[in-house]
């Protein structure tokens, strides 16, 4: 039995062993990514390569410190190796060491193209059925797309003109490019269809549904050239360049939408927005397949709409001839004192009568509307 200090002995020494296989993993993972950047920015490709040059060797020692961790455990009985987690991790490094391969290799196919041919003076892109040179990706970076309805403009032309019409690209590997370029809500657009040769042209039609729309474009412009705060105090350098790239930005990239009438646009978008919100969802249904509403089209609604809530709406209810012709029932002061037993006996009147004959400052207002009482006639009854 193994006592507690040597377990603890035995654990360092797997765990020495342990962090040799770990530093290799790290490598491989850390040319594989440099791999993938160098796929798009020529500037990594020349670092990329020379790290590829060593690729074999980083794997060759993940193996050697993989092995002696397994000899490790067997001549300890206490170490344990591989677990679960470890044998994950061998299974992503040894995918990460052939996604880098691949990468090599794609980019050595990129930076020797075919040569052409001695014969001939023709370009071989020229010549029918001819191969067609592998051309080099141009330095301009692309930016990550994430949904942002106004980046996606200038996205779209970058990977068209740089992936999606580069003829020497297949249609999967253009999908592996959308794919990397694409995260957050613009991934969950595509990321149901498969990657496969197949798809790619489905995948590009499901983004342009959802973002390629100008009016929602012009929208999002509009509303950001309207929300600009102006900073407070003095101008600065910092506070016009933010007006500029703030309001200035938003006015190039409107005119950039080529919209027709432009200033018609912008009238009715600002007319819509003193809109409810039943009205504004109503003539938005009805402006399904026009690109762009405009002025005239929104007052020739709300005209109908007039018309139409003219006719449907019930009419003001009027009270009645003879709500109105009759009057409501009134009482005489003297009815509010002619409750039953209140002074109905003739006992009750002549106490009345002397309280009123005792008093030293009489009320004549009491005065006034008690002489105007008239008391019913009860007989007394009989002693």
């Amino acid at each position: 039995m193994t006592s507690p200090g040597g377990s603890h002995v035995t654990l360092r020494g797997l765990m020495k062993v342990k962090a040799g296989i770990d530093i290799a993993a790290r490598e491989i993972q850390f040319v594989r990514t440099k791999g993938l950047s160098a796929l798009t920015i020529e500037s990594d490709r020349m670092v990329f390569r020379g790290m590829a040059s060593c690729l074999d060797a980083i794997m060759d020692k993940f193996h050697r410190k993989w092995s002696e961790a397994v000899e490790y455990a067997e001549t300890h009985s206490d170490a344990i190796f591989p677990t679960s987690e470890d044998n994950k991790l061998f299974e992503d490094t040894k995918l990460q060491y052939y996604e880098a391969k691949g990468y090599e290799i794609h980019i050595l196919s990129m930076q020797n193209p075919p040569q052409r041919s001695s014969l001939s003076f023709l370009d071989a892109s020229q010549i029918p059925g001819g191969p067609r040179p592998r051309a080099i990706l141009p330095k301009i970076p692309i930016k990550t797309f994430s949904g942002d309805i106004s980046q996606w403009p200038s996205f779209k032309q970058l990977f068209t003109s740089l992936i999606k019409n580069e003829l020497s690209l297949s249609p999967v590997e253009r999908f592996h490019y959308l794919v990397g370029y694409l995260q957050g809500p613009a991934f969950d657009v595509i990321k149901h269809i498969p990657v496969a040769e197949e798809n790619f042209e489905q995948a590009w039609e499901a983004l342009l549904r959802v973002y390629d729309d100008k009016r929602k474009i012009a929208s999002n412009h509009l509303e950001h050239l309207l929300s600009f705060k102006p900073a407070s105090g003095k101008p600065t350098y910092a506070s016009l360049q933010s007006y500029l790239s703030g309001v200035m930005e938003s006015i190039t990239s409107l005119k950039n939408l080529g919209i027709p009438n432009l200033s018609n646009y912008l009238l009715c978008e600002l007319a819509l927005r003193g809109l409810d919100h039943v009205t504004r969802e109503a003539f938005e249904i009805e402006q399904i397949g026009e690109e762009f509403p405009s002025c005239e089209a929104l007052e020739e609604f709300i005209q109908g709409r007039c018309h139409v809530l003219r006719l449907t709406q019930d009419p003001v209810s009027k009270p009645s001839t003879s709500d109105a012709n009759s009057k409501p029932e009134s009482k005489s002061p003297s009815a509010a004192f002619r409750s039953p037993n209140k002074f109905g006996s003739s006992s009750n009147r002549k106490s009345h009568q002397a309280l009123l004959a005792h008093s030293s400052k009489p009320n004549t207002i009491q005065q006034n509307i008690l002489s105007k009482i008239r008391y019913p006639e009860i007989p007394e009854s009989p002693d």
